[in-house]
């Protein structure tokens, strides 16, 4: 595919299937957003935990979700699938990159009651999805506790203040 044109095709699939949009959520109250690394990438520590950690066990991260919900009139039978094949096109940036935060952003706008974070420490808060997407896109979601309104605040003043180590995870029970 062309430059960028991947992440512009699923944007219009999106667009243009609301229904489809909507699937793109956690449970209430399940909703678990991660960034960046502690002793691995928090990606992997999440897949972990929900072996061992009942309070884990039950969220439900982007990808998860997206490995569910498919995409009817696409050749996709899923968007992680989808996903995937737009992240092996270079340069990244402008197609993987691009395609998660969209998503992301989805996934965060149809958040419903206690959000849950998982996050690590990283070197460039303005590149993480999180920190560009996820966070802002929360703070606008009328859907989500009060509880998590307030850390939404918190993170909001620390990656402003650019002091991303001083984020603190937070698991909703």
């Amino acid at each position: 595919m062309p430059y960028a044109a991947a992440p512009k095709e699923l944007a219009i699939y999106l667009h243009n299937n609301k229904p489809v949009r909507e699937m793109i959520r956690a449970q209430p109250g399940k909703t678990l957003l991660y960034a960046g690394t502690n002793f691995k990438a928090c990606w992997k520590e999440i897949g972990e935990a929900k072996l061992t950690n009942p309070q884990v066990a039950d969220k439900q991260i982007l990808p998860e979700v997206l490995k569910q919900t498919a995409a009817p009139g696409s050749r996709y039978s899923n968007f992680m699938d989808w996903l995937s094949d737009i992240d092996l096109l270079h340069p990244q940036v402008d197609n993987g990159f691009m395609a998660w935060r969209l998503v992301s952003g989805l996934f965060a706008a149809n958040a419903i009651g206690a959000v849950s974070f998982w996050l690590g420490s990283w070197d460039q808060g303005d590149r993480k999805i999180f920190a560009i997407t996820e966070l802002p896109v929360l703070r606008r979601n009328k859907n989500v506790d009060a509880t998590t309104k307030e850390l939404l605040d918190y993170y909001a003043r620390c990656i402003e203040q650019k002091k991303p180590g001083d984020l603190v995870s937070f698991t909703a029970k």
